[in-house]
């Protein structure tokens, strides 16, 4: 006899914005420890992906060949239940993208360097100004 499959636990709902200042807060992260642990590659999904985090990839590639990380965190939603949002960082251009579960961009923002000599893709990032109104500016 086949088990039942485990139900996702929910948790108390969160507003939108407390979902969102945990995002920023997991990149931002991320990119301190040096791009160690916390997030999930997903270049071998990229096809899988919404259509606007596909179309960011596409782009920050070809500005520069393989240049653009795809990441995937995974966060509490306002449901309660968990949910995986895709990040987009052009480590070449300074840009972060972070998409919500459906595929939105929901925050972008330009990376920050530690010192002012270290430029470039190996660059250690210390921070993320991200910007109030993602929608206000092309990204791409």
């Amino acid at each position: 006899m086949n088990a039942p499959l485990p139900m996702p636990r929910r948790r108390a709902a969160r507003r939108s914005r407390e979902v969102l200042a945990d995002g920023r807060h997991l990149v931002e992260g991320w990119l301190r420890r040096s791009c160690d642990g916390g997030l999930v590659d997903l270049r071998g999904q990229v096809r899988e992906l919404p259509l606007l985090v596909r179309c960011a990839v596409r782009v920050h590639d070809g500005r520069e060949p393989g240049g653009a990380r795809v990441l995937g965190l995974s966060l509490t939603g306002t449901s309660g239940l968990t949910e995986r949002w895709s990040v987009v960082v052009a480590a070449a251009q300074r840009v972060v993208l972070l998409f919500g579960s459906r595929g939105a961009l929901e925050a972008a923002g330009h990376l920050v360097v530690a010192a002012p000599e270290a430029h470039g893709p190996a660059a250690r990032w210390t921070r993320v100004e991200w910007s109030v109104d993602p929608g206000a500016r092309d990204w791409y």
